[in-house]
């Protein structure tokens, strides 16, 4: 019988998750967790930067914003 898992992502790059926020001390939380768990984190310090980054290279697994920035 074939094995139907999804192969684990050990030999690859670490998936990337874009980080929009502009709080420095959550933004060293949310990466801090983030790599926990495996993801490269790529910062962006407001929507601006977020744009120009994902413009730049939309390769990311996840984009997180924060709704309140400037």
């Amino acid at each position: 019988m074939r094995d139907t898992r999804t192969p684990e992502r050990t030999t690859q790059a670490p998936r990337r998750i874009l980080v929009a926020e502009d709080d420095a001390v959550i933004m060293r939380m949310v990466t801090a967790i983030l790599e926990k768990e495996g993801y490269r984190v790529v910062p962006a310090c407001d929507g601006r930067e977020a744009y120009r980054i994902l413009h730049a290279d939309a390769d990311f697994e996840a984009a997180i914003f924060d709704m309140n920035m400037p």
